[in-house]
């Protein structure tokens, strides 16, 4: 089925159980199989069939693990229902800003798409906390700016073969390559040639750790 018919179905779906069995499932699939898409669709839903609880706030800020989360549960929200929010919605996403410091504001700013993290902040309106104050600030005033990251040092390298392999055994050997970056960039450490970096950048993606903490769902091994 399409994008939409599986909505709808899991729409459907929805109005014949209880609303809190659908918000525990939304919080088991986003944090135990990384199932995003989903867990967005429920924490919006839920929230406009349920009101006076005290758990329907915490259950929006549990499906929440990266920024962007924040931004395409209010993308989807807005879009099927306009405005305004949910008062548990909202006070969720506002909630959530908390767990984020400024690498990871910056990281996911979202410019560009339909709910930018700055469309996020001015219709939510979270309370800054002491390790993001600054950040939101830097981010509503346009001035933050995305820190150095992998992507950027193997750009630096452009087409130098050499420099390349050794940006990529910088990353490798370091660790500071993600989980999910290493496995889309199998071919690209392979195609350095360097035996040893190819069997570090194996090490690491078979380590349980690692891919427990990743949340990599079981097809991207094999489009890797």
């Amino acid at each position: 089925r399409s994008e939409s018919e599986g909505i709808d179905r899991l729409v459907e779906l929805l109005d014949q159980v209880d609303p809190e069995y659908s918000a525990k499932l939304a919080v088991y699939a986003r944090n135990e199989f990384g199932m995003r898409s989903v867990s967005h669709v429920l924490a919006s839903e839920v929230t406009r069939r349920v009101s006076g609880k005290t758990w329907t706030k915490e259950f929006v800020n549990s499906v929440i693990r990266r920024p962007d989360d924040i931004t395409e549960i209010l993308a989807y929200s807005i879009s099927k229902y306009g405005k305004p929010l949910p008062k548990a919605l909202q006070k969720g996403l506002a909630n959530a800003f908390s767990k984020f410091d400024e690498y990871q504001l910056a990281k996911y700013r979202g410019e560009g798409k339909n709910v930018s993290l700055v469309d996020a902040v001015n219709i939510v309106h979270p309370k800054p906390v002491e390790k993001n104050r600054e950040a939101l600030e830097k981010l509503v005033d346009g001035e933050l700016k995305s820190f150095d990251t992998w992507e950027k040092n193997i750009s630096a390298a452009g087409s130098d073969s050499e420099a390349k392999e050794a940006a990529w055994k910088e990353l490798v050997s370091t660790g500071k390559i993600g989980y999910f970056a290493l496995l889309r960039n199998l071919r690209n450490i392979e195609d350095t040639g360097n035996k040893e970096l190819i069997n570090q950048a194996a090490e690491l993606l078979i380590d349980e750790n690692r891919i427990r903490k990743s949340l990599v769902l079981p097809f991207r091994y094999l489009v890797a």
